[in-house]
């Protein structure tokens, strides 16, 4: 039966006849119901008019003997099987962050990355070219020796430092981002899951695969690290169906602000 009922009258002369319906299904729209319906060229045009007021599909073929036109209308079908694509993702992300955060430096004692933070400081602060100098060669020494005192492995104070003097105040940062997309087709119900943990961390990968249950069969690995779940998106579209974003992004460690996953 047609959408728009009252242009229906099957087997009736004069009035728009529905002929056999068929269907169509993609992974992107899920099932779409292709109705055609016959009759006179008043009948065909006042079908398409009811039509497009109710946001549907159709095409009109061109006319046949004695008058008759032939017009499709294609319209979605809910689905059984509510999901009708789901894809995860592996985007790398390299964000500009001050040297102080470089990842090398993540982990690392937090009166160590004072202890740097500090002799960068009065660096700058010298505007005589010697006594910077001066001022350089002995900072470089003295973080050498803070390495040992924090048991460190060499340069991990001294090449920062190092860079800072040079002029560099910033750092590509290597990130990740896991990007969930999923299709749901129409009259599917509220998908509970994209909910669940959001703001809170996966302490370790294996966590995140485990509840989230990240493509099995990709060909990539999870970057080892904490994983902080962000709100997901859910955006509808014209054919019924409805665009389900989520993602999950990648540090280190993220702060214990933030509270752990449920598992």
């Amino acid at each position: 039966m047609s959408a728009i009922d009252h242009f229906t009258h099957v087997g009736q002369p004069g009035l728009v006849l529905e002929l056999f319906p068929g269907e169509r299904w993609t992974p992107n729209t899920g099932a779409m119901l292709t109705e055609v319906f016959r009759g006179s060229e008043d009948e065909v045009l006042a079908e398409a008019a009811a039509c497009r007021a109710a946001g549907l599909s159709y095409t009109i073929h061109p006319g046949l003997e004695g008058g008759v036109r032939c017009i499709e209308v294609t319209r979605p079908q809910p689905d059984t099987g509510f999901t009708l694509y789901l894809r995860d993702d592996l985007l790398g992300r390299d964000s500009e962050k001050d040297l102080i955060q470089d990842v090398s430096l993540q982990g690392v004692n937090q009166n160590a990355l004072m202890v740097l933070a500090t002799y960068m400081q009065n660096l700058d602060s010298i505007p005589n070219a010697d006594a910077r100098v001066q001022e350089y060669a002995l900072s470089v020494a003295q973080l050498a020796a803070r390495e040992s005192t924090y048991s460190l492995p060499a340069n991990t104070l001294v090449y920062p430092y190092l860079a800072h003097a040079a002029g560099v105040r910033s750092t590509p940062s290597p990130d990740w981002v896991i990007r969930r997309t999923a299709i749901y087709a129409p009259g599917a119900p509220v998908q509970p899951q994209f909910f669940t943990n959001v703001r809170c961390v996966y302490s370790t990968s294996s966590d995140l695969a485990t509840k989230e249950v990240i493509d099995p069969n990709r060909i990539w690995d999870i970057p080892a690290g904490e994983w902080f779940k962000r709100s997901p998106s859910f955006s509808r579209q014209s054919n019924g169906t409805t665009v389900v974003t989520v993602e999950w992004w990648w540090a280190k460690s993220w702060m214990l602000i933030y509270p752990r996953a449920t598992l």
